[in-house]
């Protein structure tokens, strides 16, 4: 089956992936006006946060497992969750008035709030008076099999007066591993983990770090005096596949890495004056989507944009119903061009089949053979 995340709904759907027939929908499961766009999945289950409120999911039937306010009323817990032989990561603040922040965690298997155990609690008074936040924790196995949660750190005092680094802490031992030397003006993306190395990106540059030091491998401008290329910290930003590092641009640009030494593979900016090619220029999936060494996300306009992935080439625009700016008649999906999928995300199966969502329409769409 398939799970369509409706978060402006405020529940899931699950779909036969073969007709379409719905196994169990759980729209309107919460109060709250919208659900969490990033769901964690950890085998047969969802976990989520929306507000300062916990959930588990029951992929089988949509049921709730588990829901619970986080009881102290003025702590919130951060939407993303990362997960790691089964114990769940996330970072925690003070809501109205951020005075702290601190990493917390919990088992799978009981998460009950007694369970969960918190770690680096730090004040704007350990800080020289900036006001902390953690970011996106991920964890490194390091060889001998002790644990990294690899995270990146904020300090404000305000808008012209900030700056972020990155730190590493080993689960064993209970002690910081190490900590980035420079301290950077813009706020990293959610660090991704391939062998020893960490990749992550700011407004300014997309970084290679060693993961067991921390040290910078390599670095590549993409500020406006570099590429010049805007990567979003939420939506597609930079994609790990085999040996490159790919960056989709909501800006027209695109570019391609060796993942090893940073060396540019190709780069493209869109034409602004070709109807078809100007539209490839923001992505909403969380999670991107490869399929036959193609990547697939959702443009500015509502429509899918694939672009092969080692030459930058292939370039081909599909469009969605009712809001799509500019007819394609070879590769549009449906006769009426009016409708746009960017607020569901979507998914590739192994055999090519793509669903896509606008939350009251649901679409499978078989990938053509190039």
């Amino acid at each position: 089956m398939v799970i369509f995340n409706t978060y402006g709904l405020r529940g899931y759907v699950a779909m036969d992936i073969n007709d379409g027939s719905i196994i169990w929908d759980n729209r309107g499961m919460t109060t709250a006006s919208h659900l969490s766009s990033r769901p964690m999945q950890v085998g047969d289950k969802f976990y989520f946060i929306k507000g300062s409120r916990f959930f588990a999911m029951d992929l089988n039937n949509g049921n709730t497992l588990e829901n619970f306010l986080w009881p102290p009323n003025n702590e919130w817990l951060n939407s993303r969750i990362s997960h790691f032989e089964g114990t769940l990561y996330m970072t925690l603040k003070e809501y109205t008035k951020p005075t702290f922040a601190e990493l917390v965690s919990t088992k799978v298997d009981d998460l009950s709030y007694s369970n969960w155990t918190r770690f680096l609690r730090t004040t704007p008074s350990e800080n020289d008076g900036y006001k902390p936040s953690y970011f996106a924790p991920t964890v490194y196995m390091k060889e001998n099999e002790e644990k990294l949660l690899i995270f990146a750190r904020g300090f404000y005092k305000n808008i012209d007066d900030s700056y972020y680094n990155f730190q590493a802490y080993n689960l064993n031992t209970q002690e910081l591993e190490w900590s980035t030397e420079d301290s950077f003006m813009n706020s990293f993306a959610q660090p991704k983990i391939d062998g020893d190395r960490v990749y992550t990106h700011t407004d300014d540059k997309i970084y290679c770090l060693n993961a067991n030091t921390g040290e910078t491998i390599w670095d590549y401008d993409i500020s406006t005096t570099g590429f010049n290329i805007v990567l979003s910290t939420i939506a597609v930003g930079l994609v790990l596949h085999e040996d490159v590092l790919l960056g989709i641009g909501k800006n027209d640009k695109n570019i391609c890495l060796d993942k090893f030494t940073g060396q540019v593979r190709w780069r493209y900016t869109f034409d602004d004056q070709k109807d078809l090619d100007r539209q490839a220029d923001s992505s909403q999936p969380e999670t991107p989507c490869i399929y036959k060494d193609k990547i697939y996300y959702i443009n500015g306009s509502g429509g899918i944009t694939s672009v092969d992935i080692y030459n930058g080439g292939a370039y081909k625009q599909y469009y969605m119903p009712l809001y799509s700016y500019y007819a394609a008649f070879d590769t549009t999906l449906f006769e009426k061009k009016f409708g746009s999928f960017g607020s569901g995300g979507m998914t590739i199966s192994e055999d090519g089949v793509l669903f896509t969502s606008d939350e009251f329409h649901f679409l499978a769409f078989k990938i053509p053979d190039e």
